[in-house]
């Protein structure tokens, strides 16, 4: 068995693998545990004696066609990923997943199938269901939606509800509420701080103090994250993140350009020094940032529009219409990217 990495440091040979499908590997660019030991064979190759030994033709995982194609944001593929998720026969984590997947195609038909996930009695389903609420609202819509799993009796799913309540206040929830919603935000801290040796328990911890208005103890517990990490990216950003609310951008630009000589290839801390930029009034040198972080990131959709936007300010209209047709490309069913491109065409 070929040696695996956990936790960065230890290698091992114990691991296990699925059962191997490099025909969903050819057409969906799945690994398979084939290639991982025959490393100089490519997944043709793989498939072809599957192919041979068993007259298999098609991916043996019947929903590997149905999550990639939402992974590749594919509008079309949300019914039968909503069908999916309700089935009850299917496996309660693939209908897990599905229902999460299911979040990039926001509608009010996605909502209604959330919601209606919200209440199954496999906690797998409801804490994707949970999960899939992040972009759908404002946290006073979310805490309507959840109020029902404030107790719920699994603390995964608990404790997911309260990652998705973070930003709505104690003090400004409804008063029948409240004391389940205290309850829960106490756990979850309790939860992070039971796990305070690690980096990414004291990022959430920071987040979460930043959202219920206590920026001071936010930015000692991000501090405390990164002096467990000190190259922990997440915890750079929330930091600068922290400092932008706090009017102290002269440290958070310090945060973002040491995020930057330790992330070269990443994109994040250049758009956010960027966004930095336009704040403090040097929108002009904020392209080469913003132009900087869509190369690194092409994947990300939301990096191309704010460069096309900081083109178009700057008198670069053409400029950021060239970047925006590209993006169309990138990112065919991305309404807000063909709102801005016909807005600056028509200009």
């Amino acid at each position: 068995m070929p040696q695996a990495t956990y936790m960065g440091v230890d290698v091992r040979r114990d691991h296990s693998f699925r059962v191997p499908d490099p025909t969903a590997s050819v057409e969906f660019g799945v690994p398979n545990a084939c290639t991982q030991c025959h490393k100089d064979r490519d997944n043709r190759w793989a498939a072809d004696v599957i192919g041979k030994h068993t007259g298999r033709k098609q991916p043996w995982y019947p929903y590997a066609a149905l999550l990639t194609a939402a992974r590749r944001n594919d509008p079309a593929v949300l019914p039968t990923l909503l069908d999916y998720a309700r089935a009850t026969a299917n496996p309660p984590i693939l209908r897990s997943i599905a229902v999460l997947e299911s979040a990039r195609f926001p509608s009010p038909q996605q909502l209604e199938s959330v919601s209606s996930a919200l209440a199954s009695p496999d906690p797998l389903v409801r804490l994707g269901a949970v999960s899939a609420l992040s972009n759908s609202g404002d946290a006073s819509d979310r805490l309507s939606r959840l109020e029902a799993l404030l107790a719920d009796p699994v603390k995964s799913v608990r404790m997911a509800v309260a990652r998705q309540l973070i930003e709505v206040p104690l003090g400004q929830a409804p008063a029948e509420i409240r004391p389940a919603l205290g309850r829960l935000f106490d756990e979850y801290k309790e939860s992070l701080l039971y796990n305070a040796d690690m980096p990414e328990s004291m990022n959430d911890l920071g987040l979460f103090l930043a959202a219920q208005g206590d920026p001071t103890t936010a930015e000692h517990a991000i501090r405390q994250a990164l002096k467990l990490a000190p190259r922990y990216l997440p915890a750079m950003l929330n930091l600068s993140d922290i400092y932008r609310a706090q009017h102290r951008d002269d440290l958070g630009e310090q945060v973002l350009r040491e995020a930057i000589a330790a992330y070269p290839e990443s994109g994040d801390p250049c758009h956010a020094l960027g966004l930095l930029y336009v704040r403090t009034g040097r929108v002009a040198d904020s392209l080469a940032l913003f132009a900087e972080a869509s190369r690194l990131a092409p994947e990300n959709a939301q990096y191309a529009l704010v460069y096309a936007a900081a083109l178009v300010e700057n008198g670069k209209r053409a400029e950021g219409i060239q970047v925006l047709q590209a993006a169309v490309h990138r990112f065919p069913d991305n309404a807000a990217i063909r709102q801005a491109l016909e807005a600056y065409k028509s200009q």
